[in-house]
């Protein structure tokens, strides 16, 4: 592990075994995600293969399965038209709840974690 620092743009320089380790090269493209505390950096070819991809051909099934069953549930039991049709606020509540409970489950299985588990490769500090 190694510490860089942001540059006064936001910029940084990251360190030679980094990129040699993840194949990135000075250059290419990448794709910036970011959420609270963390950024990740993707190629942007393999975010390709790895995400966008998979998530048309989801899509397409998708679209076949709503043309073939209109009135199947889409989504936490609500048909497609169902859902369209809420509110956003309604959506928006929907999808707190949702995430509520997700939250739930995540919280519950870090709970389970030993307090002596170290993912493969890091040592003990």
């Amino acid at each position: 592990m190694k510490i860089v620092t942001l540059g006064p743009s936001g910029g940084i320089d990251l360190p030679a075994e980094a990129l040699q380790e993840s194949g990135i090269q000075p250059g290419s493209p990448v794709v910036v995600l970011a959420r609270e505390g963390r950024i990740l950096l993707l190629d942007q070819q393999r975010f390709r293969e790895r995400v966008e991809k998979p998530v048309q051909e989801m899509l397409a099934r998708f679209r076949r399965s709503m043309e073939q069953q209109p009135q199947a549930p889409f989504f936490d039991g609500l048909t497609y038209e169902e859902y369209a049709a809420l509110s956003e606020e309604d959506e928006q509540a929907l999808w707190d709840r949702l995430t509520a409970a997700a939250d739930k489950q995540v919280q519950s299985a870090e709970r389970d974690i030993p307090p002596h588990f170290r993912p493969a490769g890091q040592k003990r500090r």
